[in-house]
């Protein structure tokens, strides 16, 4: 099956079935999340992650939860790198002050809804990429934990489970309801509280700046920006009425339907060259670092080297330094449209292909992070341009 942008969801985990080879890292059932962050002394406790948007976070969320919206990774790449930094912070400090929020395992909540949740992988493959060892991810989300919630609740409403969600906008979850203590009357700090005071308290001691940045990402008030993800793209119109077809422009909607990756042969990907001797070849025009972006959010550091003809993904081999696979080999002329994401503009998907009477028929697609797109995605749009206009004569 295809799948979309970061699409190989871990939340296709709920199946018994599923390959775990083939996922960024285990998941964890709410139930055992609840369970072990009950639980004094020693075993595995959890730090959750909600990786929500901030209208869906402060409508209710889990009440220990620290909110990182996993748009930020893209759509602002130093807010997510101090909102790391604070989430760091947060998970060092609840776990020195015994809260019952602490916890050594990150454990990524997403709303459960796998078009919603595309670009946490991205974020658990940062994690993962940083060598944070203990990282996973809820099973089923945040709708599972609802479910959970009432399940539970169906055996009678004294089982004291009722204050787990919490609500940072005024509104309540229809579960239940929440002060920030616990139903007992525990007064001595470990009980079940907000994280929103939780790391409010925690950091005071720290800067006003972090404490700041801490409370922004916590308590997320602001404009939510709109998601448009959708099991189809939406078709533009071609640049230029010849064939080869090539079109250039934003991109609303990720694909779900068409090839992702380049067809190479094995032979390709295990070709291995000196990435500054082919920088430095006559024949290349241009050199773009990036990082190639796979469909399961794994990102991988590469150059992107255009020369008259053919575009080439140079992926670099962390154990070899200097040296790359060559991972994709892409002729020019192939080229049938070049789509960023308005909010993603460094996000850049190229789509390889031909026409025919039928229409476009997509072949392969590679997906690269570009620092300055603009400039990168001009110059290779000027190199396809030459080459049709020389197919043509």
């Amino acid at each position: 099956d295809n799948h979309s942008l970061f699409g190989s969801s871990l939340l296709g985990l709920k199946d018994d079935d599923t390959d775990l080879s083939q996922a960024l890292c285990l998941a964890v059932s709410v139930s055992e999340i609840l369970q072990a962050n009950q639980q004094q002394g020693e075993g595995v406790r959890f730090f959750v992650v909600d990786c929500r948007p901030a209208e869906q976070y402060n409508a209710g969320h889990l009440s220990t939860a620290f909110h990182l919206d996993s748009d930020l990774m893209l759509q602002n790449p130093s807010e997510f790198a101090q909102s790391v930094k604070s989430l760091l912070e947060a998970q060092k400090q609840s776990i020195e002050s015994g809260s019952i929020a602490g916890g050594e395992h990150l454990c990524f909540m997403g709303s459960g809804r796998e078009e919603e949740d595309m670009y946490m992988n991205m974020v658990l493959a940062h994690f993962l990429q940083k060598n944070k060892e203990y990282v996973c991810i809820a099973k089923g989300g945040f709708m599972a934990l609802q479910q959970h919630l009432a399940d539970i609740n169906v055996e009678g409403p004294e089982n004291g489970y009722g204050h787990w969600i919490a609500s940072t906008s005024g509104s309540r979850n229809s579960i239940n309801s929440v002060d920030g203590d616990s139903p007992n009357g525990s007064g001595d700090g470990k009980g079940v509280k907000s994280l929103v005071n939780k790391m409010t308290v925690a950091l005071k001691t720290k800067s006003v700046n972090v404490k700041e940045k801490v409370i922004s990402f916590i308590e997320n008030t602001s404009t939510p920006v709109d998601r448009h993800v959708s099991s189809r793209d939406r078709v533009g119109k071609p640049y230029r009425g010849v064939k080869p077809v090539f079109s250039i422009g934003d991109e609303e909607e990720y694909d779900t339907d068409e090839i992702d990756s380049s067809s190479m042969s094995d032979d390709d990907r295990k070709e291995i060259v000196n990435i500054q001797t082919w920088i430095n070849k006559p024949d290349v025009k241009y050199n773009f670092p990036c990082n190639e972006v796979k469909e399961n959010g794994h990102m991988f550091p590469s150059h992107l080297l255009v020369t008259a003809t053919h575009m080439y993904c140079l992926r670099e081999i962390p154990s070899r330094k200097g040296l790359a696979y060559i991972q994709s080999r892409q002729a020019l002329n192939s080229v049938v449209k070049i789509t960023s994401k308005k909010k993603h503009p460094e996000l850049i998907t190229f789509k390889y292909g031909n026409s025919n009477t039928s229409g476009i028929e997509i072949l392969a697609v590679d997906r690269y992070l570009i620092p300055n797109a603009g400039d990168a995605t001009k110059a290779i749009k000027q190199q396809i341009m030459k080459v049709l206009d020389v197919l043509e004569s």
